[in-house]
């Protein structure tokens, strides 16, 4: 699925420009609204729980999505696909640096693993784009 992902949002993100991310997230929405209305009360919605939500909203789903668009439509599906693995490596650190959780020696190799690839690809798109033709 993560294949089709980016296929699917590389073209999206050349036909519909800005507005794909969009278009992604009002789709997603409309698909999971009745489930989560199943599950909420009016006690639910609270000033402070709605502009959490929102909050969550924003930094877990529309800026990182607007961003992958971005990112979908400049780079080759390569570089793409071996950039955005780093996402967990991030969660993995978010969870070891705010939530005091422990990686065992695996995990860290991992995540180094990750970083030399990610760093990899990003000098060898830099050295295609700067060699002349």
């Amino acid at each position: 699925f993560w294949g089709l992902y980016m296929l699917t949002g590389k073209r999206a993100g050349a036909l519909l420009g800005a507005q794909a991310p969009a278009l992604g997230m009002w789709v997603g929405a409309l698909l999971v609204l009745p489930f989560g209305l199943g599950g909420a009360s009016e006690a639910t919605f609270t000033l402070p729980v709605v502009l959490t939500i929102v909050g969550v909203g924003l930094l877990s789903s529309a800026i990182p999505y607007s961003l992958e668009m971005f990112a979908l439509r400049r780079l080759p599906l390569k570089s793409y696909g071996i950039l955005t693995s780093g996402e967990p490596v991030m969660g993995a650190l978010m969870g070891l640096l705010l939530l005091g959780e422990q990686l065992p020696p695996a995990q860290w190799l991992g995540i180094a693993a990750i970083i030399v690839a990610s760093m990899g690809t990003t000098w060898q798109g830099g050295r295609r784009r700067t060699e002349p033709a």
